[in-house]
């Protein structure tokens, strides 16, 4: 009974976490945690030039095919 209750919850997260996705933009905490890596380290790279951002709307957003090709070098 209790494992059919975390196994709907994380298939909850999970479909939370497509939608998300699929819009392709994350704010910076979702972009730190999509990356794995602190916010003051996207941050950084993203002063320095080297990290693409959008803050059009007022808040740093990130596109994941940014996020990705950063990541991949």
């Amino acid at each position: 009974m209790e494992l059919e209750a975390i196994l709907a919850r994380l298939n909850s997260i999970d479909d939370k976490l497509d939608n998300k996705l699929a819009k392709g933009w994350l704010d910076l905490k979702a972009a730190s945690k999509y990356c794995d890596l602190s916010p003051q380290t996207l941050m950084r790279y993203n002063r320095s030039g080297q990290l693409k951002s959008s803050k059009s709307t007022g808040k740093l957003m990130f596109k994941v095919e940014w996020l990705d090709k950063w990541l991949n070098g």
